[in-house]
């Protein structure tokens, strides 16, 4: 989650955005915004425009602790891929497109299918 607030950090955060992001409920998505208030890796307010909203932001501690794992994520999957060797990372790179397209087709396939049933 930490991550998903860096990467759209300037922007107006709702929990729900959050929750929809990571298909996960609004009662979990609290639980770790409260977890990630309590160390100061992020913030919550109240909208000047519609008081009934909570907004997150991610703090400058939250930006330096999200890009230490995104180094971190970068250096290990280097790694993978240097033990994997150059014709099997690139095999497998090539396998995990395919699979993102199939999966990308079936998501819009459901969307429609619900689009349908909810018409």
């Amino acid at each position: 989650m930490l991550g998903y607030l860096y990467k759209e950090a300037g922007k107006q955060i709702v929990p729900s955005k959050i929750a929809k992001f990571t298909h996960t409920s609004t009662a979990r998505i609290a639980t770790i915004l409260n977890n990630l208030e309590s160390k100061n890796l992020i913030t919550r307010e109240i909208s000047r425009t519609d008081r009934r909203k909570i907004l997150v932001a991610i703090t400058d501690k939250g930006r330096r602790v999200a890009e230490e794992i995104r180094v971190e994520a970068c250096s290990n999957l280097a790694r993978v891929f240097e033990e994997m060797g150059e014709e099997r990372t690139e095999s497998f790179i090539e396998n995990f497109k395919m699979f993102l397209e199939i999966g990308m087709k079936l998501a819009e396939e459901d969307k429609g299918k619900e689009e349908e049933k909810n018409a």
